[in-house]
């Protein structure tokens, strides 16, 4: 069974009708090292905060997430009893100052009215919370595994860009010897010395040495594998790992490009460092 991958950046939304009123909870996320969590709530839910960071810790281990819950009391007994005190009082305001009683409407009652006077019980507040979080949460997994598959398509076409460029590289190495031959006996040429040819090859077999590139082309082999390995594997949490791998990756690739001194190795180079940058921005955003 193949496990997908889940970004970092999602959305998620739900809203949930209740006895007690109606529930809006929002998510949104995105890339960070650790969980970083930022909860606004009415402050007279904020007794569910700490409930709410549990929820989240259970389903995600990265990200800045940050969740916007809000509650609007429906025309309940408590909320109509005290809508009906305001709506006195305020009357009785708006005429010592001249105004008609019509201008207390009801959109401007519910706009002061204080949540923390209506008598509601925290069980029943918490049970409908946690309907309308499972809503909101299941639709911002599900943005996470879309885009988490995004990203995982996007890195494994770049990865096997690379083995194609290192296929190349391969390729080109054993001519380093015959390559570095001919520019040592042009330049000897253009500098008027005569060398004798087992000199010249042993010169040349010298600075092929030095070249010598193997071990980090297999080294930038076994970190594809263990990426691909990670991309696939059962853990919940491999983004670090996967960051880790592709600075590997790039410090493989600088070497490489240090120690080659060969121009169409080079060239190769170049485009297999693109890759690799490309492949580190997007895994920093995989959970």
């Amino acid at each position: 069974m193949k496990h997908f991958r889940r970004s970092m950046t999602a959305y998620g939304r739900a809203q949930h009708p209740s006895k007690l009123g109606q529930w809006t909870v929002d998510i949104h996320s995105v890339n960070r090292k650790g969980l970083d969590l930022h909860i606004s709530l009415p402050s007279a839910l904020l007794f569910l905060d700490g409930e709410i960071r549990k929820w989240i810790a259970e389903i995600t281990e990265r990200g800045q997430v940050s969740v916007r819950i809000s509650f609007e009391f429906l025309e309940q007994q408590g909320s109509i009893r005290l809508l009906k005190q305001h709506k006195q009082k305020w009357e009785k305001v708006a005429k010592a100052l001249g105004f008609p009683a019509s201008s207390i409407d009801l959109r401007f009652l519910v706009d002061r009215l204080d949540p923390h006077q209506i008598p509601v019980e925290e069980k029943a507040l918490k049970a409908d919370l946690q309907k309308a979080w499972e809503t909101a949460s299941k639709n911002w997994m599900a943005m996470k595994e879309s885009e988490g598959k995004t990203l995982v398509h996007d890195i494994e076409k770049r990865m096997e860009h690379i083995e194609k460029e290192l296929q190349k590289v391969s390729k080109l190495q054993p001519m380093l010897l015959d390559r570095y031959r001919k520019k040592l006996q042009e330049r000897m040429k253009e500098i008027k010395i005569d060398i004798d040819e087992e000199r010249l090859l042993r010169e040349a077999a010298l600075l092929a040495d030095k070249a010598e590139i193997s071990e980090e082309i297999t080294r930038l082999h076994s970190h594809l594998g263990q990426m691909r390995e990670y991309l696939g594997s059962k853990e919940k949490s491999v983004g670090r790992t996967l960051d880790f791998l592709a600075q590997e990756m790039g410090r493989e690739i600088g070497t490489l490009m240090a120690k080659a001194g060969d121009n169409d190795i080079s060239k190769i180079a170049i485009v297999i460092k693109s890759e690799v940058e490309k492949i580190r921005e997007q895994v920093q955003n995989i959970e």
